[in-house]
């Protein structure tokens, strides 16, 4: 398994905020208001093949996602955060059309 060499917690929080403010001023404001700031993050999953430095890689293709039936059974591959929404509606017609 790959370990990742990240910096100490402080300077990564200081890094996305200080990048989050060139692209979103407003984004000063709500880090001046702050009374504690916290940067997660956790696995992300992948259907494909190929290293996460690879822009070419399969694992970064998102366009195979949503509702698929198979006879009675649907299976979901939600995509992106961004995709929620839609993949549900699509969800909810499938199960309606039955």
């Amino acid at each position: 398994m790959h370990t990742l060499d990240l910096p100490d917690h402080a300077v990564l929080t200081a890094r996305v905020l200080d990048t989050l403010e060139t692209l979103l001023p407003w984004v000063a404001d709500i880090r001046a208001n702050a009374e504690r700031v916290q940067v997660g993050g956790g696995w992300v999953f992948a259907a494909g093949r190929g290293a996460l430095s690879d822009p070419t890689a399969t694992l970064h293709k998102r366009s195979d996602y949503g509702v698929a039936r198979n006879g009675n059974y649907l299976s979901i591959d939600t995509g992106k955060y961004a995709t929620a929404p839609w993949t549900a509606r699509n969800l909810v017609q499938a199960l309606l059309d039955g």
